[in-house]
């Protein structure tokens, strides 16, 4: 190997080195928007949370998980809701105030935000 076959393939890997470099630094500013984006959307979410009044479906919902256990898995087999999100939002209820009620849904959410524009 000539030294000038040597010096092209040193820059060379210096090239690969800096491509990958901004790479992770690209990728580094991208989850940190994401992150951002997600933390202002449910900081903004719960903070409106207590103004607004429950909408038809979250009231049926939070009707359903204040019902007894039992009549609760009862009264899912006609909803539309999962009853995974049910049996959830059954405990949240009986652990948080009130207004927390439509917090469940917030936390869920959340991580669907920055998705929001794509579908």
């Amino acid at each position: 190997m000539t030294a000038f076959q040597a010096v092209g393939l040193q820059w060379g890997l210096e090239i690969i080195r800096l491509y990958r470099k901004a790479i992770f630094i690209a990728r580094l500013k991208l989850i940190a928007q994401l992150a951002f984006i997600t933390l202002a959307g449910l900081g903004l979410r719960l903070f409106l949370l207590g103004n607004a009044r429950l909408w038809y479906d979250e009231s049926g919902s939070v009707w359903m998980a204040s019902l007894p256990w039992a009549r609760m898995v009862a009264a899912t087999g006609g909803d539309v809701h999962p009853p995974l999100y049910l049996a959830m939002l059954w405990a949240w209820v009986r652990v948080a105030a009130t207004m927390a009620r439509r917090g469940w849904s917030c936390w869920g959410y959340s991580p669907a935000r920055p998705c929001g524009g794509c579908f």
